[in-house]
């Protein structure tokens, strides 16, 4: 554990002076206070270290001793972060309070840390891939949609605690991450409210339950929510002062949130549509738009230098692709009919544009993840008070940084939705702390005048106690692994579905092997190499429900090296049909193509946090490739 947390101190270290290094350069670390200083420097140092830590991974210079170095050279850069002592907020109930919950959310993110890798996401790539990068000592193109031709700006950083540290050293930096996005919004708040409202808002922020969900895993919602707000202000800043280097700061900024998810485009768009405003806007606009190509562009090229697709796969058929094998027109309209239907439940229209923030908060429609995923109800219950605040303040806030905030947030919120983008409403969660930021700034001054303390104050409270007590059960399955005595293995067993199939190939099967599997959440948890066999999102593994030809299956099959498949068991095999996965896998076995080297009892949980609402238990088979008696 020492290792683990020495490495992360490391890494902290070398996020504050590279940021620190980037403040110095733009010329604008003496207008920030003291813990804003610290705060931008960390957001904006995790964001330049991915980016660096990309180039020696695609030239295939990774050892660990390498990724040591680059932290230890870039944490030198602490001698540029000067911090001066500030005098301690005055005490008072609130503050107390506040803090106190902070520290107990706070021992909720430790525990998660503490405890092994459960999330499906995480599992299928977020902690997948960069463990397969160090394995093949090298970073490489994963033709697979949505999640490995993706941008992987901060899956970068993973490198470097994986490599040094192990799991834990990379989930104590989660941890790190989710707890320097909070205190980046506490230092901004701090601008505008007193000790104890920003600290309320923090302490909101912090245990809503998208954040909850997100911020302790491999997601990159939640730092992107810190880049994402460090953008904001910084484009607000040089709206207000004229100021250059801000413009830098949003570009670099920017140029993180897309190199860190596609959705950064949008962003980039809203800040940059910003930064017209006003005079000067020419000299902004080129600084930013430079400062964000910079930051931003490697994985874009990067992908259209293997696939000729910068956004792969969703230019397809509009540019020529580098091999007509990595996707097809079939591919493309099957994960358009997969997105209309899971991603998209309603047609975008002026409608939902107004009603999808009140339906999502309020609503529990399975598309929206909502329950499990949403960002809580505080905005929706401080909105009459910041409606009136924005009405008696319209004119001196159309002047300040909070407007650019604002106009962000909205804008980005508007290309999300008017570009038809999956409607989960957690990709909402980046630009989230802009809002909620706007909105409490307008209530508290609208509150101030009006002096309608009471109904503000019981707000916050209502939802922190909510939240707060919603993390606490989400910490529940976390907080028997930690303190129950449960072992690595017990712990998988009970929140990852199907791992006893991951046991078997761990023990069974050799390192060079490689799997199809289906199963994505056990791609980190499996030790020999993974293929993720898709429905839609792959194509080099014909899986879709339309493939009904076995050769080709196979020849694929062998194309890629696999050399062992799993799948589901059932009575009756026909139950599957001729065709896709199951139907194809079924076919070939019984033309001889596979044998059966395992049957595995699974379990299959309705629910990892509630264990009550039962589970139900199913075969697996685990078959292995045998060439000489295929028929194919």
């Amino acid at each position: 554990m020492l290792i683990a947390i020495s490495v992360v101190v490391l890494q902290i270290a070398a996020c504050l002076g590279l940021g620190a290094a980037a403040l110095r350069l733009a010329g604008v670390a003496a207008e920030l206070a003291a813990a804003e200083r610290l705060a931008w420097s960390f957001t904006l140092g995790m964001g330049l270290l991915g980016w660096i830590i990309f180039f020696p991974g695609i030239a295939g210079v990774m050892p660990a001793y390498l990724l040591a170095a680059i932290l230890i050279v870039a944490a030198l850069g602490l001698v540029l972060l000067r911090l001066e002592l500030s005098s301690m907020p005055a005490n008072g109930p609130a503050l107390w309070v506040a803090g106190a919950a902070l520290v107990v959310s706070g021992l909720f993110d430790l525990i998660e840390a503490l405890s092994p890798v459960a999330d499906a996401d995480t599992s299928a790539y977020h902690f997948d891939l960069p463990r397969r990068f160090l394995e093949a000592g090298h970073v490489f193109f994963v033709p697979r949609a949505l999640d490995g031709a993706t941008p992987l700006l901060l899956q970068m950083t993973y490198l470097s605690p994986l490599a040094l540290g192990g799991e834990l050293a990379l989930n104590l930096w989660m941890m790190a991450t989710g707890i320097g996005a909070t205190f980046l919004l506490y230092t901004t708040a701090r601008r505008y409210l007193s000790s104890a409202w920003s600290l309320a808002l923090a302490l909101v922020f912090a245990t809503t339950p998208a954040v909850v969900y997100v911020a302790g895993t491999g997601m990159v919602e939640a730092k992107l929510a810190a880049i994402a707000l460090v953008g904001a202000i910084a484009a607000g800043e040089a709206l207000r002062s004229g100021k250059l280097g801000f413009a830098a700061l949003a570009g670099l900024a920017a140029g993180f949130y897309m190199g860190g998810k596609y959705f950064g485009l949008l962003y980039a768009a809203a800040v940059g549509l910003v930064l017209l405003w006003g005079s000067g806007w020419l000299a902004r606009a080129a600084v930013f738009s430079l400062a964000a190509l910079v930051a931003g562009s490697q994985w874009y090229a990067w992908n259209w230098l293997h696939s000729g697709d910068p956004v792969f796969p969703m230019l397809y058929g509009v540019l020529p692709y580098a091999n007509d094998l990595l996707w097809d027109a079939a591919h493309a309209r099957a994960v358009g009919d997969l997105d209309v239907g899971a991603d998209r439940p309603f047609r975008p229209d002026l409608y939902w544009f107004i009603a999808y923030p009140f339906r999502a908060t309020l609503s529990s429609l399975d598309e929206f993840e909502s329950r499990r995923t949403g960002l809580g109800p505080l905005v929706l219950l401080l909105l009459p008070f910041a409606l009136g605040g924005w009405w008696q303040y319209r004119a001196r806030l159309r002047k300040g940084p909070l407007a650019a905030v604002a106009m962000i947030a909205l804008l980005f919120y508007s290309l999300w939705f008017w570009t038809g983008a999956a409607q989960r409403v957690r990709h909402l969660l980046p630009v989230y702390p802009l809002l909620l930021l706007v909105v409490t700034v307008a209530a508290v001054r609208f509150a101030e005048r009006c002096e309608l303390w009471r109904p503000l104050v019981g707000a916050f409270a209502i939802t922190a106690v909510v939240q707060l007590t919603a993390h606490g059960l989400f910490t529940a399955k976390f907080v028997r692994y930690v303190f129950a005595g449960q072992d690595r293995e017990q712990f998988l067993e009970q929140n990852v579905s199907r791992y006893p199939v991951a046991q078997w190939i761990n023990a069974h099967l050799a390192p060079t092997d490689r799997v199809l599997s289906p199963f994505r959440d056990l791609a980190y948890h499996i030790r020999p190499r993974v293929y993720q066999a898709h429905v839609a999102n792959q194509a080099l593994v014909n899986v879709l429900p339309s493939a009904e030809d076995p050769a080709r299956f196979m020849a694929q099959l062998r194309a890629q090296g696999i050399t062992h498949v799993i799948v589901d068991k059932v009575a009756d095999p026909a139950h599957f049909g001729p065709s896709g996965y199951a139907g194809l896998i079924y076919r070939a076995w019984r033309g001889g193509c596979f044998s059966q080297a395992a049957d595995v009892t699974v379990i299959a949980r309705v629910s990892r946090t509630l264990a009550v609402l039962g589970a139900t238990e199913s075969q697996v088979y685990v078959l292995g490739r045998a060439d000489a008696s295929c028929a194919w």
